[in-house]
């Protein structure tokens, strides 16, 4: 869907008075939103590669997971290519499979010689989202400054940071709720019995927390839907 809404449907500008980004030749597809779409991009890469040992067609697994790294270079969100940095290289360390450090080397590479069919605004270099994003955190930190034990509400306008969202709408108390939960699914890890599932899992738990650094990850709905289910698949294993 993604390869299809950037060929018919590039231009996303027509929407900012919804409310929407801007986003110009990226590949958004039904999410609306380039940095999403690469958060999801990268957690399906991590899993197609656990996916890859018990493929009956190699061929095909290998196919789809060349579609997904071309799919993520076009989102030209540099938040996932960091995750996706993270999440492989957590892997790599976790598994020794040294070869897919190839791999990750090649799509650094790219990030670099990679088109830049939309101008300014999907050039890696690009520093005007980089000032944005720092202004919002800012005036995040300030939001939570004003009610830091209980926080100021849901109500409350975006923030970019999951962990800052959470400071704010909720406070220390609120984070402290946060922390057991991420400390729950750090110890459900170590219960899984096979060792590239859990290699997998925690590989994505790392790339999703890197993710949530810079855009509000870890509360949006769809993201959210494809872990449980994640986490529901694991423990039906």
């Amino acid at each position: 869907m993604g390869f299809i809404q950037l060929f018919l449907y590039p231009n996303l500008r027509n929407l900012s008075y919804l409310g929407w980004d801007p986003h110009y030749y990226r590949l958004f597809s039904t999410l609306f939103d380039p940095n999403f779409v690469g958060c999801f991009l990268v957690v399906c890469f991590i899993l197609g590669l656990y996916l890859y040992t018990g493929a009956k067609s190699k061929l095909y697994s290998i196919f789809s997971q060349m579609l997904l790294l071309v799919a993520l270079l076009l989102t030209y969100s540099r938040s996932s290519f960091v995750s996706f940095f993270a999440g492989l290289m957590m892997y790599i360390v976790l598994t020794k499979k040294w070869i897919y450090f190839f791999l990750l080397l090649l799509f650094l590479f790219s990030l670099f010689y990679f088109p830049s069919i939309g101008g300014i605004s999907t050039e890696i270099g690009r520093m005007w989202s980089v000032t944005a994003r720092v202004t919002n955190w800012q005036e995040g930190t300030k939001l939570f400054l004003d009610s830091p034990i209980i926080g100021n509400g849901f109500t409350i306008r975006r923030i970019d940071n999951s962990v800052l969202f959470i400071l704010v709408t909720t406070g220390v108390i609120g984070l402290i709720g946060f922390a057991k939960l991420v400390m729950y699914f750090i110890q459900s890890n170590f219960r899984i019995k096979k060792q590239l599932l859990k290699t997998t899992y925690f590989s994505i738990l790392a790339a999703l927390f890197i993710h949530s650094m810079f855009v509000n990850t870890l509360f949006y709905p769809q993201i959210l839907i494809w872990f449980w289910i994640f986490i529901g698949a694991i423990s039906r294993s």
